[in-house]
C-alpha cells in the first residue's frame, strides 16, 4: 500500500502546485492532470522527409489530368497546367508555320493560302510566275522583288499587304474587305489594282507604275493614295 500511494501523492502535489497559480475560471486541477499525463507520453520521432521527383515538361512522361489528387505516400508531383489550345497541324501547302496560325507559303508556280490561315508569300527575283490566291485566308502578305509576281494576286476578308518592286506585279491585284496596302515600284503594277471592296486602302504608285489603273472604295471620294486618308475600318 505504501508503494501504490507514493505516485498518487506525487501527482497530486505536482498538479496542485502547478495549477494553483491559474484562475479557477479558466483551468481546473483535473484538466491540468490530464495535460500532464499527455505530455508524459513518449513522443514519436519525426518521419524522415522524402524527396519527390519533379517531372520535367517536354519528356515522354504521362501527364495526369488536373483533377487528379496526390496521395500522401505518392512519389509524384501533379502539375496543374492549363493546356494551350490546339491550333491544328501545319497545312501541307505551307513550307513552315508560325504561331498563331501563320503559314509560310511557297509559290514558285502559283499557290493557294489554306482556308482560315494568314499567309506570308516571299518570292525570289523573277519568281512566283503563277496566281497567288489568298481569298480563303484571313490575311496575306506578299513580297514581290524585281520581275516577280506575273500572276494575279487575290486577297480575302482580312488585311492584304503587297509590295511590288521594279517591273513586278504585271497581273491584276484584287484586295478583299479588309485593310489593303499596295506599294508599286518603277514600271510595276501594270494591271489594275483594286481595293473597291476594302474598308481601308492605300496604293502607293511610282510615277511610272500603276499603268493599269487603281480602283478605290466608293467611300473614299478623295482617292486612295497614301496621303488621302482612305480608312473606314
Amino acid at each position: 500500500m505504501r508503494h501504490l500511494g507514493g505516485p498518487i501523492l506525487v501527482i497530486t502535489i505536482l498538479a496542485g502546485g502547478c495549477w494553483a497559480d491559474f484562475p479557477d475560471s479558466r483551468f481546473s486541477a483535473e484538466q491540468g492532470a490530464a495535460d500532464l499525463a499527455i505530455h508524459d507520453l513518449p513522443q514519436q520521432p519525426d518521419a524522415p522527409q522524402k524527396d519527390l521527383p519533379v517531372t520535367e515538361l517536354g519528356t515522354d512522361a504521362p501527364v495526369l489530368d488536373k483533377a487528379a489528387t496526390l496521395d500522401a505516400g505518392a512519389d509524384l508531383i501533379v502539375l496543374d497546367i492549363t493546356p494551350t489550345p490546339d491550333l491544328g497541324a501545319c497545312p501541307a501547302a505551307c513550307s513552315s508555320c508560325k504561331a498563331p496560325g501563320v503559314c509560310v507559303l511557297p509559290c514558285a508556280n502559283g499557290c493557294t493560302c489554306p482556308s482560315g490561315w494568314s499567309c506570308e508569300v516571299s518570292c525570289a527575283a523573277n519568281g512566283c510566275q503563277g496566281p497567288i490566291d489568298c481569298s480563303g485566308g484571313v490575311g496575306c502578305v506578299v513580297d514581290c522583288p524585281f520581275g516577280a509576281c506575273s500572276g494575279s494576286i487575290t486577297c480575302g476578308s482580312g488585311s492584304c499587304t503587297v509590295g511590288c518592286l521594279d517591273t513586278s506585279c504585271t497581273a491584276p491585284i484584287t484586295c478583299g474587305a479588309g485593310r489593303c496596302d499596295v506599294t508599286c515600284g518603277k514600271k510595276s503594277c501594270t494591271a489594275n489594282v483594286s481595293c473597291a471592296a476594302s474598308c481601308a486602302c492605300s496604293v502607293d504608285c511610282h510615277a511610272t507604275a500603276c499603268t493599269g489603273g487603281v480602283t478605290c472604295p466608293a467611300s473614299c471620294a478623295a482617292g486612295c493614295g497614301p496621303a488621302d486618308g482612305c480608312d473606314n475600318c
